[in-house]
């Protein structure tokens, strides 16, 4: 059992239950985050813990009072984390897509959805999503420009994992609606 905001109690049952609602209704419908069937909420929560939360707050039934609680708590871990410790991971990304897919951002009167969008996109540029692997271009240039003239890199010519590719066609999936 635990509890990331005052009032949201979740045992790992349950959480299990709210990842299979996720894995068979949310993931068809916005696929560029699925999880892996063998995951479980306890060894996802473990390896991932932004994501598993993010997963978590929305397939989590809530009272308004928890909902709002659960907006904020999510706007302070990612800013806390990206922008703050300037340590962006992957999880962040995918956690954020999952909020601007399937949370109640576009609905809130004071809503951030603007904010959190441009940091999604901004993540999928600063973990280099945006471009080939290897690739670099020094200096601020257009698209045009820069995509005519880069350098590629020896190193790091690693090909983008699944999971990547997919986090970054969400947030241009996202992005473009």
């Amino acid at each position: 059992m635990f509890e990331y905001v005052p009032g949201l109690t979740i045992k790992y049952a349950d959480a299990d239950q709210y990842l299979t609602t996720y894995r068979e209704e949310f993931v068809p419908k916005f696929p560029f985050i699925p999880i892996s069937p063998d995951a479980t909420a306890l060894s996802l929560h473990r390896e991932s813990p932004f994501l598993f939360l993010s997963i978590m707050r929305v397939t989590t039934p809530q009272s308004s009072a928890i909902q709002i609680a659960t907006k904020q708590w999510f706007l302070e871990q990612i800013t806390d984390q990206v922008i703050i410790k300037s340590k962006p991971r992957l999880e962040h990304l995918q956690g954020i897509l999952v909020q601007l897919a399937w949370g109640d951002f576009h609905y809130a009167a004071m809503s951030q959805v603007t904010h959190v969008l441009q940091l999604a996109v901004g993540l999928a540029v600063d973990l280099r999503l945006t471009k080939p692997p290897g690739w670099i271009s020094y200096g601020p240039k257009s698209f045009a420009e820069d995509a005519c003239d880069h350098k590629m890199l020896p190193m790091s010519t690693d090909p983008h994992s699944l999971d990547e590719i997919r986090a970054a066609l969400g947030a241009f999936f996202i992005n473009s609606l």
